[in-house]
């Protein structure tokens, strides 16, 4: 028998896949991405508190990892909201490849996740600007090599310097990518990301761990 947490989210993505659609709602670097995500997409809720009405835009993602599945809703102005369990991060599901020791890099969001992609192949989606004990451990488990990519203010160089610290702390290498805009998804409206892109590239391949 299905528990409500799994109800809940069965019921999530068929009502996405059903009735979601790929309409631009005026955040230009996600509406990039859902154009170009399979699993991404745009919905709009209708809401009502008492007699007042109202209809919600949200972008959504869905996530597949084996037999677990996640929803993430991110409304215009709100940070993404989360239904279901795939480890406490968002990028597995494109985890190809990877060999247990390999570095994984960890950004904060999904669309600095999708940029990121481009030039490392291991990229996961922290959702906040640190790691929580939950995620260290899945980590932990994967590797000791860690690339952290954090926005570039000052909340990420906080972020950052507490990860390097913690790693250190764990036996941990790390290597610090520092996006040249705000964050990696800006890159996807920047006229210089394929620069960017390649330069990144070309740094992470020549690291010596």
């Amino acid at each position: 028998m299905s528990s409500y947490h799994d109800r809940v989210v069965r019921e999530a993505i068929e009502f996405l896949t059903a009735d979601g659609t790929k309409v631009p709602m005026g955040v230009s670097h996600w509406d990039a991405f859902i154009k170009a995500h399979a699993n991404a997409g745009t919905v709009r809720i209708p809401v009502q508190f008492g007699h007042w009405q109202s209809t919600s835009a949200f972008y959504y993602v869905l996530e597949s990892v084996g037999s677990k599945r996640m929803v993430y809703f991110r409304q215009l102005t709100d940070q993404p909201a989360r239904f279901g369990d795939c480890y406490g991060f968002f990028g597995f599901h494109d985890f190809a490849g990877f060999r247990l020791g390999t570095p994984i890099m960890i950004v904060e969001g999904i669309v600095d996740w999708w940029q990121a992609k481009r030039f490392y192949p291991h990229v996961l989606a922290t959702f906040h600007v640190g790691l929580s004990q939950y995620q260290w451990h899945v980590l932990y488990s994967m590797t000791r090599k860690l690339i952290v990519g954090f926005d570039r203010d000052s909340a990420g160089a906080t972020g950052t310097r507490r990860v390097v610290g913690q790693a250190a702390e764990m036996g941990m290498k790390t290597k610090v990518v520092v996006p040249v805009h705000k964050d990696f998804g800006e890159y996807t409206d920047a006229p210089d990301a394929e620069y960017l892109i390649e330069r990144h590239k070309s740094v992470l391949a020549k690291a010596e761990w």
